[in-house]
């Protein structure tokens, strides 16, 4: 029985391949770019392009029509989120010595933790709930994962 990369290579979904070479890319860009001293390009590299990669590779699935690689409404937040991502970096970025104190914090810690980190959050996981009609599992997804489930792991919850 071949393994999951040998069933994601062979036929894989446009989005899934563009999520891949966006992971296979951003990880060692963003760390050669700090290493070199190029914050910019280590930050859109990893702080934009990265966590972007892993949401589309794990929001990405066949629509209603069976048409693999699709985000459906999904890439609207993913967009927007991009966007909001790419701009607080380069905030971040921007600010002298981190700018001036925010409740104690420098300006761009209080970005980091008051914005940038709870926002994907809340945007990708409200847009999942009012998409999760459309784009959760079906009962044929259900049945399909319970058929490719190992024998023995019945009842287990392994």
């Amino acid at each position: 029985m071949p393994g999951y990369n040998a069933r994601v290579s062979q036929g894989a979904p446009l989005a899934h391949r563009l999520a891949l070479v966006l992971l296979a890319l951003a990880a060692p860009a963003a760390l050669l770019a700090f290493c070199l001293g190029w914050p910019w390009i280590g930050a859109l590299a990893g702080g934009v392009a990265l966590p972007i990669a892993l949401m589309i590779l794990g929001a990405a699935r066949r629509d209603c029509l069976g048409r693999p690689g699709r985000l459906g409404h999904l890439w609207l937040p993913l967009l927007a989120l991009g966007l909001v991502l790419g701009a607080g970096w380069a905030a971040i970025l921007a600010l002298p010595h981190g700018g001036p104190d925010v409740a104690g914090l420098p300006l761009a810690t209080a970005l980091m933790i008051f914005v940038m980190i709870p926002l994907p959050l809340a945007v990708l996981g409200l847009a999942y709930a009012l998409t999760f009609d459309r784009l959760g599992l079906s009962p044929e997804d259900l049945e399909r994962v319970r058929a490719a489930r190992g024998p023995g792991t019945h009842g287990t919850g392994a």
